[in-house]
């Protein structure tokens, strides 16, 4: 019975995982139409430029955290030694494309937040597992 607790928990945790790495890119690519179509408009055009950077922020940072589990898969000394500085990396650049996202207005704002609360969620989740 054990066994078949931790099989379940092990894949419910891999499952949320996909699910939440695949929201992240659904996200910022939302955010981004969102900007384009009607956020765009309204703003001034410094706010403008900076939402627009924390949504590249934002999937630049899942971008780097994906190439990353790519990279370990070659089982190369380099790319072990870069894991610790990349991990930290990936995690300053959610929190600075959080934080820019405020510049945003209306769902836009929201969706890139998401987004970046939910790729510190999967760091978190890969450095406890």
């Amino acid at each position: 019975m054990a066994f078949r607790a931790t099989w379940l928990q092990s894949t419910f945790y891999q499952l949320t995982s996909i699910a939440v790495a695949l929201a992240i890119p659904v996200l910022t690519v939302l955010a981004w139409r969102g900007w384009a179509k009607h956020v765009r408009k309204d703003l001034p055009h410094w706010r403008s430029v900076i939402g627009v950077i924390s949504i590249l922020i934002t999937f630049l940072s899942w971008l780097a955290f994906m190439g990353l589990f790519l990279l370990v898969g070659l089982d190369s000394r380099t790319v072990d030694n870069l894991v610790e500085a990349w991990l930290s990396a990936v995690l300053l650049m959610a929190f600075i494309g959080i934080s820019l996202a405020f510049a945003l207005r209306g769902i836009s704002r929201a969706q890139v937040i998401l987004a970046g609360l939910l790729m510190v969620a999967l760091w978190f989740a890969s450095i406890v597992h």
